[in-house]
């Protein structure tokens, strides 16, 4: 090597080492000080950048968290505003209950209706002052609310709060109402002296979409001569699926009972009866068989409700039986514009049934029996569609009838119902197939009043529904809210593993850091040292000059 003195490279050696060591002591003392492993673009531009942007998803990401939170409470202030009224309508549908029972005076149920009153006055009030933060929420303006809960716009719960007055909750019904005279409800008269036939119901599928049914609906079979009530039961098994409910009803009058010019002591009346011990046909599920008949009899003098009186006791003596009861109605006479006396009979939608039936003159003192003709008067029979009528002829092949039922759909929420037969053959519906099907028509709460019997039945029947409306509201509100808790929770883990992935990149590792450091001081100081030693090479030159 050669010994010079203007270029001492051993020197500049030492000192490109020291500079090397001087920048990474720099490095270790501020990030330790720091706390930071990137503190310039120079320590790590892509960290930088990539650190940069998770700094901004947690900003967002925090904000959407709020947001959740106070959607949360949000759907929390609707639903106690929606218990205020769930609790009107509690007690709606108690005083309907109450007002039930025939024993109410009308003072009662004037009273008992002013209740009803100031309640549908509660819910309105509710229904128009619950707010949060200046927003209401019960007026029906909540629709597709969004609430952003996440990074990129699409990410949102979307919520809607229908309104919920008075006039707007009550009770979607439709019933199977044909007033054709082959339709259900219909009275059917006998072919067959002594045998009441089936009903007019013929075998079709109708398909109920409701609420939760989706587009394609539940389907419900139906067997000819099938009675209302087994119709509703079916109808009701598929009530998940569709939202739907159904009651029967059977309904029918006995009508022209006494006549004008009987004379003598009366009538009497017979005939026996079926209800709930009625014909079962070989396809209602088995063989066709007779259940016991049940056999009425009863004298009336006129037809004011004390001569039908017997008639009426005798029939209702056997409703643990037949399951119908019976009392006496006004039906106006067209001719003479008054209303006269006439038997109502009724019963849960089973098919009502007579046979066998008389209607016999008694003879009065001093009349040859013998004498008297025994078919003096004939009685018309109605059925509940009120479109036709049958006369029972005794000693006749028209000596029984079978009166079908009909049956009432109802939901809180609109629904259709639709008969895959035609027009001809369906006596269901008023429709057919082909002319759409049979919507649901709606009977609001505001409409409720408790002033008759009948009126009751229809107000307990629209508070229910509405209550129903009201939970079924709730339940979804509470799965929004399950919805935005479940948001807050995901996002707080995001953000954790969010502030992770940021931490490896930004934050110094001080365990490696402080050896960096370490190695650096050492490193320095032994460089400072060589440097000291590299510069004193050039003294060596002297040695040769003194020679």
């Amino acid at each position: 090597m050669a010994l010079v003195i203007n270029t001492n490279l051993s020197s500049l050696r030492a000192q490109l080492n020291l500079n090397k060591t001087q920048s990474s002591l720099s490095t270790s003392l501020e990030r330790i000080s720091s706390g930071s492993k990137i503190n310039s673009p120079r320590d790590d531009a892509a960290g930088l950048a990539i650190s940069q942007r998770l700094t901004a998803q947690i900003s967002s990401l925090r904000k959407a968290i709020g947001n959740a939170g106070d959607a949360v409470s949000f759907v929390q202030s609707a639903d106690s505003a929606l218990e205020g009224v769930s609790a009107s309508l509690l007690e709606i549908q108690s005083l309907a209950v109450q007002a039930s029972k025939a024993s109410q005076s009308p003072t009662d149920r004037g009273l008992l209706n002013n209740y009803v009153l100031t309640k549908k006055q509660e819910i309105n009030r509710l229904a128009e002052e619950a707010e949060f933060n200046g927003k209401k929420m019960l007026t029906g303006k909540i629709v597709n609310a969004e609430f952003q809960v996440g990074l990129r716009s699409e990410q949102v719960i979307r919520l809607s709060i229908p309104l919920v007055s008075a006039f707007n909750i009550g009770n979607y019904s439709t019933t199977t109402d044909n007033t054709r005279e082959f339709a259900i409800g219909a009275a059917r008269q006998g072919e067959l002296q002594g045998e009441a036939p089936i009903n007019f119901v013929q075998a079709q599928s109708i398909t109920i979409r409701g609420v939760s049914s989706g587009p394609s609906g539940a389907i419900v079979g139906i067997r000819e001569g099938e009675s209302a009530k087994s119709i509703a039961e079916k109808v009701n098994s598929v009530e998940a699926q569709t939202g739907v409910t159904a009651a029967a009803t059977t309904y029918v009058t006995l009508e022209n009972l006494f006549g004008a010019d009987v004379g003598g002591e009366g009538q009497k009346i017979s005939f026996q009866l079926y209800g709930l011990n009625a014909k079962v046909f070989g396809d209602q599920g088995g063989d066709d068989q007779v259940s016991n008949a049940v056999s009425i009899s009863a004298q009336i003098t006129d037809d004011t409700e004390d001569g039908l009186r017997d008639l009426v006791s005798a029939i209702n003596d056997q409703v643990g039986v037949t399951g119908i009861r019976a009392r006496v109605v006004g039906i106006r006479d067209e001719e003479t514009g008054l209303d006269v006396g006439a038997i109502a009979l009724e019963n849960g939608g089973v098919n009502i049934s007579i046979e066998k039936f008389r209607n016999d003159r008694i003879p009065g003192a001093g009349e040859d029996p013998a004498s008297i003709q025994p078919d003096k008067t004939d009685i018309t029979v109605r059925g509940i569609n009120g479109s036709e009528f049958v006369v029972l002829e005794e000693n006749s092949d028209t000596d029984s009838v079978t009166v079908g039922g009909v049956v009432k759909f109802n939901s809180f929420k609109a629904f259709t119902v639709t008969s895959d037969a035609e027009e001809s053959t369906s006596l269901f519906f008023s429709g057919s197939a082909e002319s759409g099907s049979q919507t649901s028509n709606f009977t609001s709460l505001s409409s409720v009043s408790l002033s008759t019997e009948e009126t009751t039945k229809e107000a307990l029947l629209i508070a229910t529904s509405a209550l129903d409306f009201i939970s079924s509201l709730r339940a979804d509100l509470g799965a929004i809210q399950n919805r935005f808790v479940s948001a807050v929770t995901n996002l707080e883990s995001v953000v954790e593993n969010t502030r992770t992935a940021q931490s490896r990149i930004l934050d110094a590792d001080f365990a490696e850091e402080t050896a960096q450091l370490t190695r650096a001081q050492v490193l320095q100081q032994a460089g400072i040292a060589i440097l000291a030693q590299a510069n004193t090479i050039p003294q060596a030159v002297l040695a040769l000059l003194r020679t």
